[in-house]
């Protein structure tokens, strides 16, 4: 008999912008794009005042001053223009970039699922593996005869590691950076940070088997999109979405390293039964 279950949480608050009206009081009306997302440059211009600053590319650059590209060091972004300055912030953000794109975490041969509308909904292959990871600390900082469950919020998880093909919509792994040493499917400091970005502290706890279906049925209380849906590590639940919320569990099992159930949680009785193997 399991006495205790450690787990570990995740939590985290987002605010979301509800006006519908610029800085300047003027209706978003989708006049700005077009029905693909694309800015309608024209637009943009006629309302440059509304709008404050956009992005600008190299050419962009060039032809408002009007001249080559290869001149801009010496025109736009010579010494002691506003130019060289904000070259010199962008400059110092890029070489961040690439110190941390260049710190290699690990590799992947797919593309690790950390959208939001994937996380908040379903299990994922990256929210798998923040929550396995989560485990792993856990079981280096308690005794072995303590099981480890960890629940990562998906709402913690803030993008994918990976890259989307334009032309096919395919998701791959994540693509190579030249410029810091980063080949193809390698995974980064600079990924795992942007995905994770929210900065979750953890928490380490004691529960019971009542106390986890609890927790699990909070996670499973609100579907469609909630910051609240468990990504796991440790254990394995099913749930009813149709049934009332607090009553949505159906099974609990908890998991060795390998995905073994090694015990499972009789949800009546509020206790775990261990598997043993066939011999005993």
């Amino acid at each position: 008999m399991v006495q205790n279950i450690a787990r570990r949480l995740d939590a985290h608050a987002a605010h979301h912008w509800q006006s519908s009206l610029t800085r300047h009081g003027r209706e978003v009306d989708g006049t700005l794009g077009d029905a693909d997302g694309v800015l309608i440059l024209p637009n943009l211009r006629a309302n440059i005042v509304e709008n404050g600053a956009y992005a600008a590319t190299a050419a962009n650059v060039a032809s408002a001053w009007g001249v080559a590209e290869i001149d801009l060091p010496s025109t736009a972004f010579a010494a002691g223009t506003k130019g060289a300055l904000v070259k010199q912030i962008t400059d110092a953000v890029q070489g961040v970039i690439n110190t941390k794109d260049g710190d290699l975490r690990g590799f992947t041969n797919v593309y690790l699922e950390g959208e939001r509308n994937f996380v908040r909904n379903q299990e994922t292959n990256l929210g798998d593996i923040s929550a396995d990871s989560m485990v792993f600390v856990g079981e280096t900082a308690l005794p072995t005869t303590i099981h480890i469950a960890s629940l990562k919020n998906g709402g913690g998880i803030r993008a994918a590691i990976g890259a989307v093909e334009v032309s096919t919509g395919n998701k791959v792994p994540p693509l190579a950076n030249p410029a810091a040493g980063k080949p193809a499917g390698a995974i980064s400091l600079l990924d795992i940070e942007n995905s994770l970005r929210f900065n979750n502290g953890l928490m380490l706890c004691d529960t019971t088997p009542a106390g986890l279906k609890a927790i699990l049925e909070h996670g499973v209380a609100l579907l469609g999109n909630q910051g609240r849906f468990p990504q796991i590590g440790g254990i394995r639940f099913s749930y009813n979405p149709a049934a009332t919320a607090g009553s949505r569990v159906q099974n609990i099992a908890l998991i060795d390293e390998d995905e073994n159930i090694t015990a499972v949680v009789f949800l009546a009785e509020r206790s775990i039964r261990k598997l043993l193997p066939p011999s005993s």
